[in-house]
């Protein structure tokens, strides 16, 4: 294999880096500060609006004990309505995409420890999510269901 001049290996080199930092910068998401609405909309509303079992502890027995895919109406009728809602994607405790859905919403549960519970309705149809986060309230997340 014949090697080639050092100017057009560095050309080189320097095109493939150029390539790659475009191409990793293109398929990242841009992220904003959450947007969360205190207006839920009616499908997410629980017949009693009080707030129950926001404890780590009981957020994770609820998942222990419910295998399989879990079903929104018994998550909100179990956590009671959710705190907020926004058509931006889940992204981390403090921001979700900057480009919003028209049709699917992200969920927040606010814990008693000062905790976020993040359920993702992909769908935007109330029935199963499509992504489910715990996050401290240091940010840290804890996957409950994908």
């Amino acid at each position: 294999m014949k090697k080639l001049p050092r100017p057009v290996f560095v050309l080189v080199l320097v095109f493939a880096t150029l390539l790659g930092s475009f191409v990793s910068g293109a398929g990242a998401v841009e992220t904003a500060k959450w947007n969360w609405s205190p207006e839920i909309p009616a499908a997410y509303t629980a017949k009693s609006s009080a707030r129950a079992h926001r404890t780590v502890a009981a957020i994770e027995a609820y998942f222990k004990e419910n295998q399989g895919a879990p079903d929104i109406q018994k998550m909100i009728a179990h956590f009671g309505t959710p705190d907020g809602v926004s058509s931006q994607f889940m992204n981390s405790l403090t921001k979700g995409t900057a480009e919003t859905s028209k049709s699917a919403y992200t969920l927040r549960f606010v814990l008693d420890d000062g905790g976020e519970m993040h359920l993702w309705d992909g769908k935007g149809d109330g029935t199963r999510p499509g992504l489910v986060i715990r996050y401290e309230e240091g940010g840290k997340g804890h996957l409950l269901w994908k």
